[in-house]
């Protein structure tokens, strides 16, 4: 297994919205989740050079989700990998904005660590934390981008789904796949994915973990990625990355909910995955 290192530089900043939670009828709570995140950061001894938070203004989930793209697109013009703390999933349409106005038209791969697709169309339901995906293809020209999901679990996905997913090209490892480890299937998938990317943008949504892991989510697996194997997929990511004209340059982490929280047991599990995937 390989083992992260740091980039030369790193940066943080939170998303403190759970807007698109609400709108998608999770569990609300994760505008939390950047201060909890720092909490259990610093109770582990580790840091990030930290940037502050994007919070909305007048309830507006859009203008937060822009907010957010302007500050991802200048921080990516002074760090190497740039780490995004939610708040809901609807963090990542807001960041990969940001980093598509830092990289042009660069094909970016986006690796999606998750029990679900976040296929959704927002066009029926508005944009909420189960869309992003989508709207960053409708806003993505053919070829400009590919989407990887890791860790998905069939009872949480709707047939439709599944059928979205197929129709733009997406690909996907089950998290039945995933249970005692990274196959040597799994890793040739990645790397291939890696290879045809020339970014490679990480979304890791804390409810992939087993809900004794991370019970702090909007919506808790019953079967989930145990931890192990979740650290061995980053591991390789980062690794494969590498060899990325890119590299790695996006990360974020969402989902973290502290009023469900239990002994800052999901926080310090984002904190160790931050941890690993910056080299902190």
């Amino acid at each position: 297994m390989c083992t992260a290192s740091a980039p030369a530089s790193a940066g943080l900043l939170g998303f403190a919205c759970d807007i698109g939670v609400r709108r998608n009828g999770g569990r609300v709570g994760a505008h939390a989740g950047p201060g909890a995140f720092r909490e259990a950061l610093a109770s582990m001894g580790k840091s990030i050079p930290d940037h502050g938070d994007i919070t909305p203004v007048l309830n507006s989930l859009e203008g937060a989700q822009e907010r957010l793209a302007e500050a991802v697109a200048e921080q990516l013009d002074a760090v190497d990998r740039l780490l995004v703390v939610g708040g809901g999933h609807e963090a990542t349409y807001g960041s990969h904005c940001g980093l598509r106005r830092h990289v042009g038209d660069q094909v970016v791969g986006v690796i999606n660590i998750d029990a679900h697709f976040d296929l959704r169309d927002p066009y029926a339901t508005g944009g909420n934390s189960g869309t992003a995906f989508s709207q960053i293809h409708a806003d993505t020209p053919t070829g400009q981008w590919q989407y990887l999901v890791l860790g998905l679990a069939a009872e949480s996905n709707s047939d439709a789904l599944f059928d979205r997913a197929s129709q733009i090209g997406a690909e996907w490892v089950s998290d039945v796949a995933l249970q005692t480890g990274l196959s040597a299937t799994v890793q040739d998938q990645i790397d291939q994915f890696v290879a045809a990317s020339e970014v490679v943008h990480l979304s890791i949504d804390l409810d992939v973990l087993p809900r004794d892991q991370a019970p702090g989510v909007s919506a808790p697996a019953e079967r989930g990625v145990p931890m192990p194997v979740v650290e061995a997929l980053i591991d390789h990511i980062v690794d494969a990355a590498r060899h990325c004209p890119g590299g790695l340059r996006l990360v974020d982490i969402v989902e973290l909910n502290p009023t469900f929280d239990s002994k800052q047991m999901t926080a310090r599990s984002a904190a160790v995955l931050a941890s690993q995937v910056l080299g902190a």
